[in-house]
């Protein structure tokens, strides 16, 4: 594994959120022609990237799959017109943190739209404000067995992202083009992805949360089951793994 000595952390590990099959088909039909890391990374709301090499360990994973197994399912809905710098994260080879700080202090002075340092607007779909205390909480639940997962510095650190336009303006036309302005669904489970060879972030393990939260809205929203979300696109197995020998 790409693992950093120093950090402990794997680039080719990553906990994210995973949009319904049906949304991630949607979403990727947007992304195909618009979003760079579309070869790379499926649709997804990253929770932790790079994310701790100790994942590598079946027991590990078997301590974070109990930790949310005490966190109950959620409906999710995202709404585009979040746009922001990103640095590394779904992709990109950004300067990570000091990027982001200065794309926040450019925002305060009124300059610019969060443009990264290659001059690309990113144009998200961020979490309605009501969703999240509900990622907080599996955030916690994550930070309980692996403590070095860190804060996203960034000002819209869980998003979705749909692509990146050359300036602002082109990035609002993008917008208005877009079909649907909100994307909603059930989150039933968080996955682990990981990536082999350079190629694209596939599913190691679905780390179901607790049943009985989240409710009929978002499934009706996006045709979608709970049952469904947990064999999104990107998928190398549609159900839970048991722990690994590693």
């Amino acid at each position: 594994a790409a693992a950093s000595a120093a950090s402990g952390l794997d680039r080719q590990l990553a906990l994210v959120l995973l949009p319904s099959h049906h949304l991630c088909n949607e979403v990727d039909a947007i992304r195909r022609d618009h979003d760079k890391a579309y070869a790379t990374w499926p649709p997804h709301v990253r929770l932790a990237w790079p994310a701790p090499a100790r994942l590598n360990s079946g027991s590990v994973r078997q301590d974070l799959a109990t930790a949310l197994e005490a966190v109950d399912a959620f409906d999710l809905s995202l709404s585009v017109g979040g746009r922001g710098g990103c640095g590394v994260g779904d992709g990109g080879d950004g300067d990570g943190g000091a990027g982001k700080a200065r794309g926040r202090a450019m925002r305060k002075r009124g300059e610019g739209g969060g443009k990264q340092k290659d001059g690309r607007t990113y144009v998200k779909a961020i979490p309605a404000h009501d969703a999240l205390s509900n990622i907080e909480e599996v955030m916690r639940a994550i930070r309980s067995v692996l403590p070095e997962v860190e804060d996203d510095p960034a000002d819209t650190p869980y998003h979705m992202t749909l692509g990146q336009c050359g300036n602002r303006a082109s990035a609002a036309e993008f917008e208005q083009g877009l079909q649907r302005e909100e994307w909603a669904w059930s989150v039933t489970s968080v996955a682990l992805l990981s990536q082999k060879n350079k190629g694209k972030f596939a599913t190691l393990e679905v780390l179901p949360l607790a049943e009985g939260g989240g409710g009929d809205e978002a499934r009706a929203a996006d045709g979608s089951s709970a049952a469904e979300s947990r064999n999104a696109p990107g998928s190398s197995q549609g159900a839970r793994l048991g722990p690994s020998s590693n």
